[in-house]
Formats: structure tokens, C-alpha cells, sequence
């Protein structure tokens, strides 16, 4: 996946969150209650910190001098290993290559030197 289609996929994460006031006021409203006459700022609040926690996932790695692998270990271990996308930025090489667990990304490469890769990985903290 190209860094274009990894926007477009965190932005489609985002809309939510990007509503309008008024948007999120006039929404269908539950049926076992009335309809607000601003958004609950609890739900936004809780919104924010999803996606907060979901964009901590994202980021750039240099590789080091004649590198043949690398291992991106996640501050907050996942339950299960969240979905991840890694895309190097340079010419491919020979052999590119990375695993996710629920811990790390762990990535391989023929040996070459500052390499730049780019991760993104989506799931929540401790689920």
C-alpha cells in the first residue's frame, strides 16, 4: 500500500471524529431517548481518544548501516497483533519483507544502509 492509500485509510478512520457540531446533532437520535441539542461531549471526547490511540501506530524508521532487518516495538503490547502496513521508501530491494505480532513489527531487507520505512498499524491499546 503507497503512502496516498494509507492517508485515504486513516482519513476514512477519521470522519467520525471530523463531523461538525451540527452534524452530530442532527443525526438520527437513539429511540430510547431524546434527541441532544449539542453532541454529547463524552461521546467526542471518547472519539478522540480511539483515534488518538489508533494514530500512536503510525510512523518512519531509518534503518541502520548495512541493515538487514529491524525490530518496531510497540510501546502498549496488543492483545492480538493489529493490522499493519509497511512500505520502504526507496527502490525496492532484492527482498522486503515484515511480520506483526501482538508486541513488534519485525522487518527484513538485503543489507543496504538508511533505508527509510514507513508503518502503519490500526487497532486499539490492549484489545
Amino acid at each position: 500500500m503507497n503512502q496516498a492509500a494509507m492517508v485515504v485509510l486513516l482519513l476514512a478512520q477519521l470522519q467520525p471524529v471530523l463531523e461538525t457540531p451540527s452534524a452530530l446533532a442532527s443525526r438520527p437520535s437513539d429511540v430510547s431517548r431524546p434527541s441532544p441539542a449539542s453532541p454529547d461531549v463524552r461521546q467526542i471526547d471518547e472519539r478522540l481518544r480511539d483515534v488518538q490511540q489508533k494514530l500512536r501506530k503510525i510512523g518512519t524508521v531509518t534503518m541502520g548501516t548495512t541493515a538487514t532487518g529491524c525490530v518496531i516495538t510497540f510501546n502498549v503490547a496488543y492483545v492480538a497483533a493489529p493490522h499493519c502496513t509497511v512500505t520502504w521508501q526507496a527502490t525496492p530491494l532484492v527482498s522486503q519483507s515484515y511480520t506483526v505480532s501482538n508486541t513488534a513489527i519485525t522487518l527484513t531487507q538485503t543489507a543496504t544502509s538508511g533505508d527509510l520505512v514507513n508503518y502503519i498499524c490500526v487497532a486499539q491499546s490492549g484489545g
